[in-house]
């Protein structure tokens, strides 16, 4: 049956082409080469009289190229359990995926960041990934910081106020 109604509109469709024929031709239509292309358009429909529209369908998809990747951002939920779990490169790397949505881009600053996502909603996406690279370089930076601490020799907890400091000159002079 569906293909009885496929056949059916190959068939409906030559119809309009002849119709389209005549409204291009002389006294009506004055474009030559648009009138020769319906005419050779009806024609290869007309012999090809056992192509269903699918088939029809098909073939001119496949003449169409690849299709075009959609340009909607990446809506897929990622698992925020993650994010702690994450290295900076792989942070990095999610941020570089250009199709990432806001929400998304959000809850990476809420989640790993500790980002408050009322504040930064207001940031259309580009200030949202610039705002985000920020954080990852402040993380960069504290990592430093720790590991050239824990670098250093002898206690980096003693405290170094005035009083103790005052504690030891006085410890010397005796």
């Amino acid at each position: 049956m569906k293909k009885d109604i496929e056949y059916r509109v190959i068939f409906e469709f030559i119809q309009v082409l002849e119709g389209l024929e005549k409204f291009l031709s002389p006294p009506l239509g004055l474009n030559k080469d648009l009138l020769a292309f319906v005419r050779k358009l009806r024609d290869a429909l007309a012999a090809n009289e056992n192509i269903s529209s699918s088939i029809l369908l098909n073939h001119i998809e496949k003449l169409s190229g690849p299709k075009k990747k959609s340009k909607k951002p990446y809506d897929k939920e990622i698992d925020k359990e993650n994010f702690n779990d994450m290295s900076i490169a792989e942070i990095e790397a999610l941020l570089a995926n250009e199709s990432l949505s806001k929400n998304n881009l959000l809850s990476i600053a809420e989640v790993r960041f500790g980002a408050p996502s009322g504040t930064l909603k207001r940031f259309n996406i580009p200030t949202l990934r610039e705002k985000l690279r920020g954080m990852i370089n402040n993380e960069k930076s504290h990592q430093s910081i720790a590991k050239i601490a824990s670098s250093i020799p002898g206690d980096v907890t003693k405290d170094y106020s005035r009083k103790s400091q005052s504690d030891e000159i006085k410890g010397e002079e005796d």
